[in-house]
């Protein structure tokens, strides 16, 4: 999946302040367009397949106890569990860097689960940080399947929610 594809600009004087030479407008240019369909089911799979992935390695970092190191990997999680927030709830703003305005853009409920799923560098709020990323993560990962008829590997999700203890 190309980057590229989320970026967009309503217009080129939006996206370019200087160009003395005019070659960033060129390049720029292709830029320049309608917002893209982001709910596709491309990129819920993309979201579903990621949220799993850096959950799983996390989980792993914790294992070892690398608390560190799952500290700055929840971060990872978190932009794809709030990319797919996004989806659900139907607002792509703000979509390549998903925790902007995140206060104004995210309904009440889910900034409160947001919250939940936060910790400070201690094992035991890295630990329930997961598990709370992780439930929130099932439950959108379960919507956008629905939305699209996704096939996921439930039997790995299914080793996951024991290690989280979810369910």
């Amino acid at each position: 999946m190309d980057a590229w594809e989320s970026a967009w600009f309503p217009s080129l004087e939006s996206a370019v302040l200087v160009d003395k030479s005019g070659e960033l407008s060129g390049r720029m240019g292709r830029l320049v367009r309608r917002p893209p369909d982001l709910d596709t089911p491309e990129r819920s799979l993309f979201l579903c397949h990621s949220l799993t992935n850096w959950t799983l390695m996390g989980t792993n970092l914790l294992q070892r106890g690398e608390y560190a190191r799952a500290e700055a990997f929840l971060t990872l999680v978190h932009g794809h569990l709030l990319q797919a927030m996004r989806l659900v709830e139907g607002n792509s703003a703000n979509w390549l860097s998903p925790t902007r305005r995140l206060e104004e853009d995210a309904s009440a409920s889910s900034y409160k689960r947001y919250k939940a799923c936060t910790a400070e560098l201690e094992a035991e709020q890295l630990v329930r940080a997961y598990a709370s990323t992780w439930e929130w993560g099932r439950e959108l990962m379960g919507e956008l399947g629905a939305r699209h008829a996704l096939e996921l590997p439930e039997a790995l999700l299914g080793k996951l929610d024991r290690r989280l203890r979810i369910g």
